[in-house]
């Protein structure tokens, strides 16, 4: 896997840490793209924590939800924890999808509609 593998925490200091994190909870708390800022606090918790927070199995799918999440808010949430991360000064690569999106199949419109189209 090519994503971020973080094996000890970021050189941010703990003051900026809870800055942060504090910033974060209030925008949760005020409910606008929760599901981005619980993923952010997470993100930021294992950027600065390191391997003191979470599995990396659990990392893995973390970084997954954004591109890979079943349904929007669990997409906002991978999103979030991305950008936690990279505020901990962490490069973190966006992964393509394990399975592209099939085409939206197009239908023909039978010409008795459109006598003058061909």
């Amino acid at each position: 896997m090519s994503c971020l593998s973080v094996e000890v925490g970021c050189v941010m200091d703990e003051n900026r840490f809870l800055s942060l994190m504090n910033t974060a909870r209030v925008q949760s708390y005020r409910g606008v793209e929760s599901d981005y800022w619980h993923g952010y606090q997470r993100g930021l918790r294992r950027g600065y924590l390191g391997q003191l927070f979470g599995s990396d199995a659990e990392h893995q799918e973390w970084v997954r939800l954004a591109d890979d999440g079943a349904d929007k808010p669990s997409r906002e949430r991978g999103r979030g924890y991305r950008d936690g991360l990279r505020a901990c000064g962490f490069e973190v690569k966006s992964e393509p999808p394990a399975e592209l999106p099939k085409q939206p199949r197009r239908t023909e419109v039978p010409q008795r509609h459109y006598p003058n189209r061909r």
